[in-house]
């Protein structure tokens, strides 16, 4: 069985057994090696962005269909009718509309909020985290005065226990994934729900993204369930 093979178990139904991804996992790492493990969790985290890529195209090419390719085919039989019919009406015939072109994948081309990804996924990248030791962080980040607060120190030491983010010469960089998850995080961290009171240029700064208050936004307007979330209350803020 083929990492591929693997992912595609993991986002289709039926879904496999929890004891059929662990046997999977164990073999495709040769009993969870750290350099087959983290190999493993690398691709499948690629193969989940180019799946979801692929969610949003399918999506755009079934709006481009029936918004614009299927009433142009409606308007065309209308018109090549009346012309058969021999109408002494003017006949009106449709523009032929532009074809159906892809947009390019980027980072941030899919709203996560409209595309489900099954639970046996997050359960897989869980238990490959789970096997996976954090790296040693070679720098010590000293937090700047607006964002340094007790809280702060304790939860993100847990976040770079637990493999969520990484130290580095300028502050951290976060490795979970998708911006919204660290959006999560920083918010838990400084209990404001109100994007305008949280230090958001800082953690931009900090974390060396852009919009953070956008992407927390995003999450709060998602009307799918996010999983993910009880995931990090239960390995960062269990207290």
């Amino acid at each position: 069985m083929t990492p591929r093979d693997v992912f595609n178990a993991l986002v289709e139904y039926p879904q496999p057994s929890r004891t059929e991804v662990l046997t999977a996992i164990n073999t495709l790492t040769q009993n969870y090696n750290q350099e087959y493990t983290k190999a493993l969790l690398a691709d499948l985290e690629n193969m989940l962005d180019e799946w979801k890529y692929n969610k949003v195209v399918e999506r755009l090419e079934e709006e481009y269909n029936e918004k614009i390719l299927d009433p142009y085919y409606t308007a065309l039989y209308r018109a090549k009718y009346d012309l058969a019919m021999g109408t002494n009406e003017p006949i009106e015939w449709p523009e032929e509309p532009a074809p159906f072109i892809a947009p390019p994948p980027f980072p941030g081309c899919y709203d996560d909020s409209l595309i489900y990804v099954a639970p046996m996924y997050e359960y897989a990248i869980d238990l490959l985290k789970s096997h996976t030791k954090p790296e040693s962080p070679t720098t010590v980040t000293v937090l700047p005065s607006e964002l340094d607060t007790e809280r702060a120190r304790k939860y993100f030491a847990r976040a770079v226990e637990a493999g969520y983010m990484i130290p580095t010469d300028t502050g951290y960089r976060w490795v979970m994934g998708a911006a919204v998850k660290l959006g999560y995080f920083v918010e838990r961290v400084y209990c404001s729900t109100n994007t305008e009171q949280l230090p958001e240029t800082a953690l931009n700064r900090l974390f060396g993204v852009n919009r953070l208050g956008s992407a927390i936004t995003q999450m709060h307007s998602a009307k799918k369930h996010q999983e993910w979330r009880g995931v990090i209350d239960k390995q960062i803020f269990f207290d």
